[in-house]
């Protein structure tokens, strides 16, 4: 995704990696998927990209639950499931937080 996005618009590695600073060589590590790359790196890169970045994170859930990441996962357009998983937090932490700040009178008397 990361090497198909800087190509779409038309930048080169070694700018890619000047501007990650990081060398060129590594940033063809990186495009290459090699796994002995940094996770910080790709986030980086897909981050200034403006990508999602719903891929690698949902990759790392799957894994530390002990299952199978599902493949298209890693290359599919993650970026509405990404949009979903920040309002379901979101919501959640609004939830808890109204909760929390809701006088237990108020609370009382509307209930």
């Amino acid at each position: 995704m990361i090497r198909d996005e800087r190509r779409r618009r038309h930048i080169t590695q070694d700018e890619f990696a000047r501007a990650l600073n990081i060398s060129g060589r590594w940033m063809r590590e990186i495009e290459a998927g090699n796994p002995a790359s940094r996770l910080d790196d790709h986030l980086h890169a897909a981050m200034l990209l403006r990508l999602p970045t719903a891929h690698i994170s949902l990759a790392i859930l799957f894994v530390a639950s002990g299952m199978p990441v599902p493949r298209h996962i890693l290359h599919a357009d993650t970026g509405h499931l990404e949009r979903e998983c920040v309002d379901l937090i979101a919501s959640g932490s609004i939830k808890s937080l109204t909760s929390e700040l809701t006088p237990h009178w108020w609370a009382e008397s509307n209930a």
